[in-house]
Order: C-alpha cells, then sequence, then structure tokens
C-alpha cells in the first residue's frame, strides 16, 4: 500500500521544508515505495536519493540501505545505516540490519 505521508517519526525533518519542497519529497516518497513494491530496487534507490538531496529525512536513510543491501551493495547499504543512525540518534535501533550488510 502507498502512503501518502512521509514516515510519522521524521515529522521534524518536515519543519523548514518550503511546500514546493514538501510536496516533491512526498512524491518521491510515494514513487519510491512503488518501485520498492515492484521489486525495482535500483530505481528505489535512485528515487531515495533524490529526495535526500531535497531533504534529509533520517528513514530515507535506512530505506535505502535496505534497497542496496537487496543490491548486494554491501559497503553502500552501511553507510546508509550510519547516515540514519547518525540523522536519527533516537531512533529504534536498527543496527542488526547493518551487521548483516558487512
Amino acid at each position: 500500500m502507498v502512503s501518502d505521508t512521509l514516515p510519522a517519526q521524521d515529522d521534524d525533518a518536515k519543519k523548514g521544508m518550503d511546500e514546493q519542497s514538501q510536496v516533491k519529497v512526498q512524491e518521491l516518497y510515494q514513487q519510491f515505495e512503488s518501485q520498492n513494491r515492484d521489486r525495482e530496487f535500483q530505481k528505489a534507490g535512485e528515487t531515495l536519493t533524490k529526495a535526500l538531496k531535497l531533504q534529509e529525512v533520517p528513514t530515507f536513510y535506512y530505506l535505502r540501505g535496505r534497497v542496496q543491501f537487496r543490491l548486494g551493495q554491501f559497503e553502500a547499504s552501511v553507510k546508509s545505516f550510519d547516515a540514519y543512525v547518525k540523522a536519527a540518534p533516537n531512533a529504534e535501533s536498527r543496527q542488526w540490519e547493518r551487521g548483516i550488510s558487512m
């Protein structure tokens, strides 16, 4: 199912974004969800990278790490998981996924 909002834990990422940027990031997130559901992982990762260039949304780092893992891009996956932890240090730990990427 495609969400129509950014992940709830990333509400802080929305602060300071102009409305046009929020709409674009939202569109990219929906595009990612569709690509991920359709197992178009390369495109999904590229879409998340585009979204992150517009706005640092911590969950996007986590999702990109998962996509990179599925593509066998283990070093990139670890870097994305590290960026997630750095951007959201109080978020629920997902270090086990980082560990299996190593």
